[in-house]
């Protein structure tokens, strides 16, 4: 495997436990320590850990799950890594949940069947375990993020 990208996931799973200990809160639309939703969560996670201020793509209306927006932050996802199994999943991968018809919550896996996401009714960031839960029923898809690819939005 590519150590690059095992380094980059090893970060980006260490940055989500970081904002897990931090119980930074929920905030609708935020994406940074004082406050974040799920999409925001893995936006800010991505920019902590690049240490850059870029939007993944552009944090907008479109790009806010709880409104229903059909699969932009997969697309956004299939741009930027590449979809994996559940049987290849690693810590620092990015999980999608569907809520309804659409893929509508997202979390970082961080092993032992483990992920860290940002939720409406937790108030903040939590750890959850997707084995044998109602996530697990809810699980549709993981991806690996490419720490170049995403260098270069």
């Amino acid at each position: 495997m590519d150590k690059m990208k095992d380094s980059f996931n090893e970060r980006l799973a260490n940055e989500a436990k970081r904002w897990f200990w931090l119980s930074v809160p929920y905030a609708f639309r935020g994406k940074t320590i004082r406050g974040c939703d799920c999409g925001g969560f893995l936006v800010g996670v991505i920019n902590s850990v690049l240490n850059q201020n870029h939007k993944l793509p552009a944090y907008t209306r479109d790009w806010n799950l709880h409104q229903g927006s059909e699969d932009v932050l997969q697309e956004a996802l299939e741009k930027y890594g590449e979809e994996k199994t559940k049987e290849e999943m690693q810590a620092g991968d990015v999980l999608l949940f569907e809520f309804g018809r659409y893929n509508s919550h997202t979390g970082i896996f961080i092993g032992e069947h483990k992920f860290v996401h940002c939720h409406e009714a937790t108030r903040q960031c939590c750890i959850d375990v997707l084995l044998h839960s109602d996530w697990e029923n809810r699980f549709r898809k993981v991806y690996r993020l490419d720490e170049n690819k995403l260098k270069t939005i």
